[in-house]
């Protein structure tokens, strides 16, 4: 027998209903009696999911890992700096040396004449041994002798240097100055020419198009869905 209870069945879940039996003999029982959900109950589903693509720039291809740089040529002499020296200059002697006679005491003679008119006056005065005829005239010649110390040639030779050489006839240098003398010296080197914007690394080889954007998913890229739920009596 049916108990007579009636109730609406909503929601996208099974549901288990009671109710209370009569039979015929009179006796009551209690039943339940789940219904199921089905979510395609009318229509079909034939969908395959996938994700949504977006524009790219770079659909097919290699993105550009070019890092740029400077086109380089090799200068033998990039830059040049001065290697100096201090070598002797032969055009400046500062100090001569030559040889002198040495200094010591020796006696010097010095002659003077005296003129007379006549002979016999030159002898009067001065004795004949002194008197002579030089160029046609009389004349009493008279020798002085001085004891001096001074450099003479009796003395001997030295050699001698720097300023006792000043009044010398012959002198050579003895010590030369100095003067620095410097040269240019080359360093090789890269130097730099024009600007590679992809020096190292690999250009672009890309091409645009269409790709998946893994961030949009549709479960429903392809086919469709008409399914209407429904629970099963």
């Amino acid at each position: 027998g049916n108990s007579g209870t009636t109730w609406a069945l909503s929601g996208t879940s099974n549901q288990t209903k009671s109710y209370t039996c009569k039979d015929m003999a009179g006796n009551t029982y209690t039943a339940s009696y789940t219904y199921k959900y089905n979510s395609c109950k009318t229509g079909s589903n034939s969908c395959q999911g996938g994700y949504n693509e977006i524009w790219s720039d770079c659909a097919t291809g290699e993105e550009s890992s070019c890092q740029g740089g400077w086109n380089q040529v090799w200068e033998s002499c990039l830059t040049q700096t001065q290697s100096c020296s201090t070598v002797e200059d032969k055009n400046n002697c500062v100090e001569y040396k030559c040889t002198l006679y040495k200094s010591c005491r020796h006696q010097e003679c010095s002659k003077s004449y005296t003129e007379y008119s006549s002979s016999e006056e030159c002898q009067k005065a001065c004795g004949s041994t002194r008197c002579r005829l030089l160029s046609g005239k009389s004349v009493c010649e008279k020798e002085l002798c001085v004891y001096k110390t001074s450099r003479h040639s009796s003395c001997g030779t030295e050699t001698v240097y720097g300023s006792d050489c000043n009044n010398a006839n012959s002198k050579t240098c003895n010590q030369y100055g100095t003067t620095q003398v410097c040269n240019p010296v080359c360093q090789g080197g890269w130097k730099n020419t024009t600007w590679n914007d992809c020096k190292t690394g690999s250009p672009s080889t890309c091409q645009p198009g269409m790709v998946e954007n893994k961030n949009d998913y549709n479960p429903c890229k392809f086919g469709e869905n008409t399914c209407r739920g429904g629970f099963q009596m």
